[in-house]
């Protein structure tokens, strides 16, 4: 299995299965996918702009812990089915109406 150091993640190339390694801190310098995709350190959806046009999405990258016991993220890779439940926690609270604008994302790509 490919690892990838901590150090050297901004110029990484991307491989199925790799292992891209923290620093160990437990706060967000170590985080990894902001060093890897230039995407922010926090949140479920981390989007970065398109250089041209920052109203446009170049990519979005979707970051999920698995360790909250009553929303279970999952992957089916077989049929390509994400389901991602950590954008809206708060019962009572409209969709769209989070913090760092997830579900927004999700709205304005399927529009």
């Amino acid at each position: 299995m490919k690892r990838i150091p901590f150090d050297n993640l901004r110029d990484a190339d991307l491989f199925v299965d790799a292992v891209y390694e923290s620093n160990g801190a437990h706060n967000l310098s170590g985080d990894v996918l902001s060093k890897l995709m230039s995407v922010g350190a926090m949140g479920g959806f981390r989007k970065l702009k398109t250089a041209t046009d920052s109203s446009k999405l170049a990519y979005v990258v979707l970051e999920s812990t698995k360790k909250h016991p009553d929303w279970i993220d999952s992957i089916n890779y077989e049929e390509g089915i994400i389901q991602y439940y950590g954008d809206n926690r708060e019962p009572g609270r409209e969709l769209h109406d989070t913090t760092l604008g997830g579900n927004k994302i999700l709205k304005e790509i399927y529009e």
